[in-house]
C-alpha cells in the first residue's frame, strides 16, 4: 500500500490494484466516465476503493504515490505512471512547460496508466515517489530520477553547468525539472541498495547490506532532515559521516524528517532534531541517537 498527498493505492496478493481519494490530478488512474459516475460530491473524491481495471492484465509487484501522481512496477519490468506531470515526475518526456502558457496544467494531466518507455531496458527493481519527483532503482544498483529538481531532489546540481549559468545571466531562465528518467550522475560507480523519499529530500544506502555501508542524503535541508550537521543546500548526494561507523539497515523519510535503523531494532537514530532555538534556526542538525524508552520530543 502507498499513500500520496490526497490519495491511496493498494496492491493485493493477487496483483490487483485498488485506488481511492482525490481525482483532480488524475492520480487514481480511473477513466473520466468512471470518475463522473463515482464523484457526485463537491470534493471530487472517490471514497471507496476502486479496482484499476486498465492494469488487470499486468502482474503488478509494487505501487508508489507522490502528491498527485502514481507509479506501478510490473513483474515483466514494465513501469506505468499516471496523474499530474507538471514537473515531469511521470517520466513521459513532458511537463507543464512543454505546452502553451495557460494549457500546461490540464495537458500535463495523465488520467490513465501510461507506460514509461524510456525505462524498458533498465531492469528497474524498485520505484519511489517524493512529492513531485520519482526515483527508479535498477537491479544493478543504479538510480534514475525525474521530476522537480529545484531543491536537488534528483541529486543533480544543474547550476554546475556553465551553460545554465550563462543563460541565467542573459535572462534566459532554465527549468531544473527533468522529464525523462536520468541516472544520478554523482552516484555513478556506487551501488545503491535502498532508497527513501521525503517530500523534497532523499536518503539512500549503498552496498549490499552485508558489510559496513554508507548513508547518502540530498535535497531539502531546512529542517535538518539530511542529518549532515549543517543547514545548507545539498543538490548532490553527500555521505552522512557520523553514521559511517555502523551498518545502516533501514531508512524512512517523513515530510521533513528522517529515520535510520543502525544494527538491530534496539538502536534507532533520528536525523531530524526536534529542538529549535528561539530564532527558529536548528540548534542541532546532526543526527542524534534515541535511547530505548527515551522520549522523542
Amino acid at each position: 500500500m502507498s499513500c500520496g498527498g490526497l490519495h491511496t493505492i493498494a496492491l493485493t496478493k493477487e496483483s490487483k490494484v485498488y485506488c481511492w481519494g482525490s481525482t483532480e490530478g488524475g492520480q487514481l488512474g480511473l477513466p473520466t466516465g468512471v470518475i463522473q459516475k463515482l464523484c457526485r460530491n463537491e470534493d471530487n473524491a472517490v471514497k471507496q476503493p476502486q479496482q484499476l481495471v486498465s492494469l488487470q492484465d499486468q502482474v503488478v509487484t509494487q505501487v508508489a504515490c507522490g502528491e498527485t501522481h502514481s507509479l506501478c512496477l510490473c513483474k515483466n519490468g514494465s513501469i506505468f505512471g499516471w496523474g499530474m506531470s507538471l514537473y515531469g515526475q511521470l517520466g513521459l518526456g513532458f511537463s507543464s512547460d512543454s505546452f502553451e502558457p495557460g494549457l500546461g496544467m490540464e495537458k500535463s494531466k495523465v488520467m490513465e496508466p501510461r507506460k514509461i518507455e524510456s525505462l524498458k531496458d533498465e531492469q528497474v527493481a524498485k520505484i519511489y515517489c517524493g512529492s513531485t519527483f520519482s526515483l527508479f532503482l535498477t537491479k544493478n544498483g543504479e538510480l534514475y530520477g525525474c521530476g522537480m529538481n529545484d531543491l536537488g531532489q534528483l541529486g543533480e546540481d544543474i547550476y554546475n553547468d556553465l551553460s545554465v549559468l550563462e543563460n541565467a545571466r542573459m535572462g534566459q531562465m532554465q527549468t531544473s525539472d527533468i522529464t525523462i528518467p536520468t541516472q544520478v550522475s554523482s552516484l555513478l560507480g556506487i551501488q545503491i541498495s535502498t532508497v527513501a523519499c521525503g517530500e523534497s529530500h532523499v536518503l539512500a544506502i549503498d552496498g549490499d547490506g552485508k558489510d559496513r555501508n554508507m548513508l547518502w542524503a540530498w535535497g531539502q535541508y531546512k529542517s535538518g532532515q539530511l542529518g549532515l550537521g549543517e543547514v545548507n543546500t545539498k543538490l548532490n548526494p553527500r555521505p552522512v559521516q557520523n553514521l559511517s561507523s555502523g551498518t545502516v539497515n533501514k531508512i524512512a523519510c517523513g515530510s521533513g524528517h528522517s529515520l535510520a535503523l543502525i544494527g538491530d531494532a534496539s538502536n534507532v537514530t533520528t536525523l531530524t532534531p526536534q529542538y529549535y532555538a528561539a530564532n527558529e534556526v536548528l540548534s542541532n542538525a546532526w543526527s542524534t541517537e534515541l535511547l530505548p524508552g527515551a522520549p522523542t520530543e
